[in-house]
């Protein structure tokens, strides 16, 4: 509803604001074309920068670099999105002419979209139709440049992507967020090197801030990992951590890395951080996949008290989870043979069962309960 209502207000704002006293034509680095839609998109933070048109006086420039940060920290929870929304919305209320606004407008737009093509890429259209006219009406407005590139690069048009790179690099030589920017083309554009080199010079440099050093340990992760540097990709996530302690996200992928590596005391002490912060489907998975982990670990060791322990752990966290539910059936199944327990055999029955249930098209669970049934008796 708050969403609906904001983009009607928007698009009155955007009709009316655009008379022709104000009206100008389109730098040549902003974002004109209908971008397309791409995978593994550049974060959030690599769109965020201070605004800066080059004059003073602003009104709202402590308000607006709090909503930056805010929307750039959202870590994965909308209704923080939702809330700098209606920050900016109250920010148009007074001055429907604040260029800024556009540009965190359009980030919130691309933010909110990424679970499908369609949805996606109705929002990068949003996204560049906002900034086009916050360039309308700051034509020198650094954030609005790299935005747009920062849209551009999350469609795949990396033509537009480095022309819009290129005026903001015009306005700010040198700014760490820019470089931070370029780390991601290159990355996207599979020149891994690059992207490791362009992200540690972020790290490293005195002038970034913790959102932009952040940024680059995070697509450390990320090249690290892909390339199976797990050393080099631990590292990184706990320089990440030290700068995003509070990031569930973070914790929730440093847990993955962990279970990865059999370190299962590490992964469940990140995954259930992650929990503690925000509870989300991925984080739960992880702190599931860790419980069982631990549990066949301490049933091996003969300690079933406290296997079953974990156990009860992963059931409570299986809801409606049709993935942590046939997960726990093979553990049962594991140790009804293991342990010749058929009380074991009849709760991995159930939990395949209860798979099935919430999802008709689970293929293992399916051949699961085939089995267990055929040798019943």
């Amino acid at each position: 509803m708050l969403r609906t209502m904001c983009c009607a207000t928007l698009s009155l704002l955007l009709s009316v604001s655009c008379s022709p006293e104000t009206k100008t034509e389109p730098s040549a680095g902003q974002a004109s074309a209908v971008p397309k839609p791409a995978p593994a998109p550049a974060p959030a933070s690599a769109a965020g920068a201070t605004a800066d048109s080059g004059t003073g006086g602003d009104p709202f420039a402590a308000d607006y670099a709090s909503i930056r940060r805010q929307i750039t920290r959202f870590d994965g929870d909308t209704a923080k999105l939702d809330e700098a929304r209606q920050r900016i919305m109250d920010i148009l209320a007074r001055d429907r002419g604040y260029a800024p606004a556009y540009v965190a407008l359009a980030r919130i737009e691309v933010l909110e979209f990424t679970d499908g093509e369609f949805s996606q890429s109705e929002a990068l259209q949003r996204a560049t139709k906002l900034m086009n006219h916050a360039l309308k009406l700051d034509p020198n407005l650094y954030d609005a440049h790299r935005t747009a590139a920062w849209i551009a690069v999350r469609s795949g048009d990396y033509d537009l992507a480095e022309e819009s790179l290129r005026k903001a690099e015009e306005l700010k030589p040198g700014h760490p967020p820019a470089k931070l920017l370029r780390a991601w083309m290159a990355l996207q554009q599979e020149e891994a090197l690059r992207a490791v080199q362009l992200a540690r010079e972020v790290a490293a440099t005195t002038t970034a801030d913790d959102d932009d050093r952040a940024d680059a340990y995070r697509l450390l992760t990320l090249v690290y990992e892909s390339g199976l540097h797990l050393e080099e990709a631990d590292a990184a996530y706990r320089k990440l951590l030290e700068l995003r302690p509070d990031s569930s996200l973070a914790h929730g992928h440093y847990a993955e890395l962990l279970l990865h590596r059999d370190d299962v005391d590490g992964a469940i002490r990140e995954a259930e951080a992650a929990a503690n912060i925000r509870k989300y489907p991925q984080g739960t998975s992880v702190l599931a996949r860790s419980y069982l982990q631990k549990a066949q670990e301490l049933w091996d060791a003969n300690r079933i008290a406290e296997s079953a322990s974990y156990i009860q752990k992963v059931a409570a966290l299986a809801g409606d989870n049709a993935d942590l539910s046939y997960a726990l059936g093979v553990f049962y199944e594991g140790a009804a043979v293991r342990g010749r327990d058929g009380s074991m055999r009849r709760k991995a029955l159930a939990s395949y069962k209860r798979a099935l249930e919430i999802n008709p098209r689970h293929i293992d669970a399916e051949r699961a309960v085939h089995r267990l049934a055929r040798t019943a008796g």
